[in-house]
């Protein structure tokens, strides 16, 4: 069968026994700028394609920096309470607000950044709970000298005059003997008792069981409340070694709160224990358990004996 090609500008051509039509374009000469590429479009018109270079115009771009971007702040922060009453600043605290706004019978604080970002806490508002701040219980410490007048001295015993209050009410409420702070730490600059887990003896056959070394680095001993007293006599000199140049205390930056440095404290290895001594002591109580009392540290009372250096 005879076949011709429709478009003119087309020749038969023989491909594989197949009879095709070979068709060609015809296009301009066209010229395009230095710089620039000739492109040839489907439909067989054609364009030139330039690309023009400019220098870039640099434009400082400001980027919000905000307070809990560690690689920019680093979070030492401190809250001291100032009591008006007594007309002085009074104590440290854990918690760190943002901002806390005034209030007559009692205290709030808000937070912008941190674990508690966005939110605003009521304190005091009633006698249920003491200790508990933005939800969680931090921990109650005191810290008193026992001052030896000069005299280098053995500490034997201590005696605490403690009060734990439990209200049933804005006003009414109990007192419990067997509870007051549940650790204790004695020291000065060169003995340290570690830190020591204060258990209420309640039966004469308790004794049997303590001291225990727990796997924390503490030591559970027993203490005997008696007459509103919690009285204390198994403490003992657990530095390993005061020339060995560790501290036995970490402080963080600001010189507020401390830890003790388990490296320099240890509750076993000592075949003879050694009584605490020195000029001065300090008594390092706290309570980090209970949240329902309101406990009291009226005084302590503490028994030693005079010595030669």
């Amino acid at each position: 069968m005879a076949c011709t090609c429709d478009n003119i500008d087309c020749e038969q051509i023989l491909v594989e026994g197949v009879v095709v039509c070979m068709c060609t374009t015809v296009i301009n000469d066209m010229f395009c700028p230095d710089g620039c590429e000739t492109v040839i479009r489907e439909d067989g018109s054609v364009f030139c394609r330039c690309t023009d270079s400019v220098e870039p115009t640099i434009v400082g771009k400001k980027v919000p920096i905000y307070f809990d971007n560690e690689d920019y702040f680093e979070d030492v922060s401190w809250t001291l309470s100032y009591n008006p009453t007594r007309g002085g600043w009074e104590s440290y605290f854990s918690f760190y607000p943002d901002y806390s706004p005034s209030n007559n019978n009692y205290f709030q604080t808000g937070f912008n950044w941190s674990v508690d970002q966005g939110t605003l806490w009521n304190h005091t508002l009633n006698n249920s709970s003491f200790g508990v701040f933005n939800g969680r219980l931090n921990p109650f410490i005191i810290e008193y000298p026992i001052s030896n007048e000069n005299a280098f001295k053995m500490l034997n015993s201590l005696s605490l005059n403690v009060e734990a209050k439990r209200y049933n009410n804005q006003w009414d409420s109990s007192i419990w003997k067997g509870i007051g702070f549940n650790r204790l730490t004695i020291w000065n600059q060169t003995n340290n008792s570690g830190i020591l887990n204060l258990i209420e003896q309640k039966t004469v056959s308790d004794a049997r069981n303590y001291p225990k070394t727990n796997s924390d680095g503490t030591q559970d001993i027993l203490f005997t409340p008696q007459n509103g007293k919690h009285n204390i006599n198994y403490f003992y000199n657990r530095t390993v070694n005061q020339d060995n140049n560790i501290p036995t205390w970490l402080r963080d930056k600001n010189n507020i709160f401390k830890e003790l440095n388990q490296r320099a404290i240890s509750f076993r290895g000592k075949r003879t224990l050694e009584r605490l001594k020195g000029d001065s002591f300090l008594v390092r109580l706290t309570n980090d358990e209970e949240s329902r009392f309101n406990i009291i540290l009226k005084n302590g009372l503490s028994d030693e004996t005079i010595i030669e250096n």
